[in-house]
């Protein structure tokens, strides 16, 4: 995330600024490691993103997909707990290349 975060407009769409605004974004940028590392507990910058903090703040329809069993408990607490328009879709744990797949599957 960090090279999306500090990568340099294209000069197609900014013409010549371009290079004084990717220095801008390169002093700005942060290492999102950095940050993570000062927020290893649940804290009010975990909080502020959590799905589960405010469930009723969800207002749009949502389809959430899930793969695995951590995956699918986090899935099924989501649906339950959403007040509108809402889709669960289980896949299964691995989806088989086809150049190594096997036949058993």
């Amino acid at each position: 995330m960090l090279v999306k975060k500090a990568m340099a407009p294209d000069p197609q769409i900014v013409a010549t600024a371009w290079h004084a605004m990717w220095m801008s974004r390169l002093a700005a940028t942060t290492s999102l490691s950095e940050v993570w590392l000062g927020h290893q507990r649940r804290d009010d910058y975990w909080r502020q993103g959590s799905v589960c903090e405010d469930h009723a703040a969800i207002e749009c329809a949502v389809m959430a997909s899930a793969v695995g069993r951590t995956a699918i408990r986090f899935r099924s607490r989501l649906l339950e707990h959403l007040p509108g328009p809402k889709l669960g879709i289980v896949g299964r744990g691995r989806t088989p290349i086809p150049a190594v797949a096997r036949r058993d599957r």
